[in-house]
């Protein structure tokens, strides 16, 4: 049944958004669910807060679809309701964490409860981000061929998204070498760790589902055409974390990096002898903010532990492990007319380590509200 239905949200065909919904209500009636009747004169939002406090009311294991949450709540809905309608161009975590019914954690009773548009979930703090990369750019050709064409033949607009892609990848490495509690949370030293979490070369120990679905070049397609090996991969790697701090400040500054800058002439030394390895490089890089263009950006939290999460994250936003949901959670606290802490939902979050550290938290499961 959950995976039924939940597939009917997240792949039916419509030409109608909200016929997602109104599909299912049939099956739903016959289940015993109590489905709003269809109504095309409400707004999407609102026919997709029905139905989703519908299947929260009757199991609370639909409290898994809130991963579908992408931070830009349709209007008339809060920010804890799916937008199903557009998750073709923000999902990207893979199939098996949706459908894999997620069942109750040993001594964490389900605390669920909607009034209006507050929904309270049972959940616990895993960290704070005090660091995101911000938008990764996207090539606009989604052909080979100018992933593999050397710097001098990239067009301007894909020079500069390679300059750019650069430079909040080297900020991201650069900010993670200066975090000390980053090395002491894992096991690895950092370049391991930055492949790792970008899984640019995969390792026998981490074949698990949750890094397979996760993780930037995932699983498939991606997964091949992204993958290093040892050499390319350090020469990467390299070339990122030896940016010189004041080139890479000046590259963060601006929004159009100058091409003939100093940072450009790191990242794309003008000499031939010195571009060992530079085609590989380009083409790595921007396959690599393609991946994320669109759908998520880089983070660190204040405990030192790295992933990626939303696009819509900023820092302060926190990481909360939700009870009945198999990915942590992006919230986003505000303060309620009575000053009471309540949480915009951003999105769901990748923390490498998690699945792992989970008894890291910094506090027991308790009821927070989602508004």
């Amino acid at each position: 049944m959950y995976r039924g239905l939940a597939e009917a949200l997240r792949q039916r065909r419509t030409t109608i958004d909200r016929d997602r919904s109104f599909a299912s209500h049939g099956i739903l009636s016959r289940l015993k669910f109590e489905p709003q009747q269809p109504d095309y004169t409400k707004s999407c939002g609102v026919v997709y807060k029905e139905h989703f406090k519908c299947l929260l009311n009757t199991d609370c294991g639909f409290l898994n679809l809130i991963i579908d949450v992408w931070g830009h709540p349709l209007p008339e809905s809060p920010s804890w309701v799916p937008n199903w309608a557009n998750l073709e161009n923000t999902s990207w975590i893979g199939e098996p964490l949706f459908y894999e019914r997620i069942n109750e954690v040993e001594g964490a009773p389900v605390s669920l409860n909607i009034a209006g548009s507050t929904l309270t979930v049972s959940a616990r703090l895993f960290g704070v981000v005090s660091f995101f990369t911000g938008k990764f750019p996207v090539v606009n050709d989604s052909s080979n061929e100018i992933i593999d064409r050397e710097w001098a033949e990239l067009g301007n607009s894909a020079q500069q998204a390679l300059l750019r892609a650069a430079a909040l990848l080297a900020d991201w490495i650069s900010n993670a070498r200066h975090m000390t509690t980053t090395i002491s949370r894992y096991q690895y030293p950092l370049p391991i760790l930055i492949s790792r979490v970008l899984r640019l070369q995969c390792a026998d120990d981490e074949e698990v589902p949750y890094l397979r679905v996760m993780t930037v070049a995932a699983e498939g397609d991606a997964a091949e055409n992204i993958a290093f090996d040892g050499d390319t991969f350090d020469l990467w790697y390299q070339k990122l974390l030896t940016v010189p701090q004041p080139a890479l400040e000046r590259a963060k500054a601006t929004e159009n990096i100058d091409i003939e800058g100093d940072f450009s002439r790191h990242i794309m030394p003008p000499s031939d002898d010195e571009r060992t390895g530079d085609s590989h490089f380009s083409a790595q890089t921007l396959r690599i903010s393609n991946l994320l263009a669109g759908k998520r950006t880089l983070l660190i939290t204040d405990r030192g532990y790295l992933g990626s999460g939303p696009e819509a994250m900023l820092s302060s936003d926190q990481i909360y492990w939700i009870k009945n949901v198999s990915a942590p959670m992006a919230l986003r606290p505000t303060q309620s007319q009575n000053g009471e802490t309540e949480f915009k939902v951003m999105g769901p979050a990748f923390v490498y380590g998690f699945m792992d550290k989970q008894g890291d938290c910094e506090n027991d499961f308790a009821p927070i509200k989602l508004v």
